[in-house]
């Protein structure tokens, strides 16, 4: 995640494009957050849908029952990942992050292609480094405008991540989409892309297309 927020901030200053608005989603909203701590004058605001990142998570109760979730969740993967099994491990990974069994198998065509090509992936976020220690202070140092999103059905972890986000941020919105779980981007694409849609549109700066 830190070389992923390296990237990124290089990537905008690249394009001289700063501050921008960022929109992320699960590991990529994690990425947006650790790289709004670390290179705050690049980003203006930021929609972020369920953040798989918990390092914030300060109580030690429900930061226990965060990891125990976590673990719970890509267990399956990573026993398929280790044995070498990548489809197998981005189907189960799939259906445990929505915590729905069949929720893989549920989407269209072309995502589960994409997915399934880029399971290479898996083994590194099972075995890569940890997570960026971004804190509650880092949260609370934060000027900027975010939401936070997540599905009323979502699973303990990313309830854990999104609310404990949002607390410490001091202009932050959360958003709680009634149905959804953590695949709403790629399940329910329209209704997601509505409510980016509709941040994007408490900016009057912002011209939309």
């Amino acid at each position: 995640m830190q070389v992923h927020a390296e990237d990124l901030a290089a990537f905008i200053r690249g394009l001289k494009l700063e501050p921008v608005t960022l929109v992320g989603w699960s590991w990529g909203a994690g990425v947006c957050l650790t790289m709004a701590v670390q290179d705050p004058s690049l980003v203006k605001r930021m929609f972020l849908y369920e953040p798989a990142l918990a390092t914030f998570v300060a109580d030690k109760k429900t930061s226990q029952a965060a990891l125990q979730d976590r673990i719970a969740m890509s267990e399956q993967a990573r026993m398929l990942a280790e044995a070498g099994a990548l489809e197998g491990t981005v189907h189960k990974f799939m259906d445990g992050v929505n915590s729905q069994t069949g929720a893989f198998s549920g989407l269209s065509t072309d995502v589960r292609k994409v997915m399934t090509e880029n399971a290479r992936m898996l083994p590194l976020l099972f075995t890569g480094p940890p997570p960026p220690p971004v804190k509650d202070k880092d949260l609370q140092d934060l000027a900027l405008p975010v939401t936070i999103a997540l599905g009323s059905q979502s699973r303990s972890f990313y309830r854990i991540t999104a609310h404990t986000a949002h607390a410490p941020i001091p202009s932050s919105e959360l958003k709680v989409i009634e149905g959804a779980r953590h695949l709403l981007p790629v399940q329910r694409p329209e209704e997601f892309c509505q409510a980016v849609l509709d941040f994007l549109g408490q900016d009057q700066s912002v011209e939309l297309q």
